[in-house]
This record gives structure tokens, sequence and C-alpha cells, in this order.
């Protein structure tokens, strides 16, 4: 019995599997369980909220804008995002954008680089 239980007990502990890849203030890309990361927003230790989809590619951050490429299901082509930090969670996000629409806005508003792949 003691057997069964420090199995399960282990088991418990090994089968759910995380890790934070990147942070900047309370936005965070993670992955859980299947290794493929997405743009959360929580607190350190707490829980998050999903805020741009797996399967994010990179990132990058400056004091007023995060920008996110994904790759998307299917055919596998990227999207970009554009997070802007001052603004309510609900409506932070400008995307999915193509290349070329993200390029017209990255001169536009002075938009980071990506300085973190994935």
């Amino acid at each position: 019995m003691r057997f069964l239980f420090l199995f399960c007990f282990i088991f418990t502990l090994t089968a759910c599997d995380s890790d934070e890849l990147w942070r900047d203030g309370d936005y965070q890309v993670v992955w859980i369980d299947d290794g493929k990361p997405y743009l959360a927003h929580g607190r350190p230790g707490e829980a998050h909220i999903m805020v741009i989809d797996k399967t994010v590619e990179s990132v990058g951050s400056d004091m007023r804008h995060i920008v996110v490429s994904r790759r998307a299901a299917g055919d596998g082509e990227s999207t970009y995002y554009i997070v802007d930090k001052s603004r309510r969670l609900e409506d932070a996000v400008t995307g999915p954008l193509s290349a070329v629409q993200f390029k017209a806005l990255q001169s536009k508003l002075d938009l980071p680089v990506f300085s973190k792949s994935f």
C-alpha cells in the first residue's frame, strides 16, 4: 500500500511540467506540459491568463510595447502581435498581423526588436 501511495505521489509531481522562458513585468512566455510556448499575463507565483496562444517563436520588449511572432497552426506561417503595455489587458493586443502589416507598424510605432527566440 505504501508503495502504491509513493508511486502515485511521485507520478503526480512529475506528470505536469512547465517553465517560464521570458518575463517583462507581469508578461511572460511560458509552456506547460507540451513545450509549446505562449504569452501570458500574471504576477510571479500566481495564476496567469493566456494573452497570445501557442506557439510563440520570438519576443521583444521596451518600456511601451511587447512584440511577438507566433507560428500559426496548419500552414506554419508566422503571424505577429503588438502588446501595448499602457492599455488594459482586454484592449492591449493588436494582431494577428502579417509580416507586411507588422513592418509598417514597426517603424510608425518605433517598436522594439525581437530579442529572444524559442
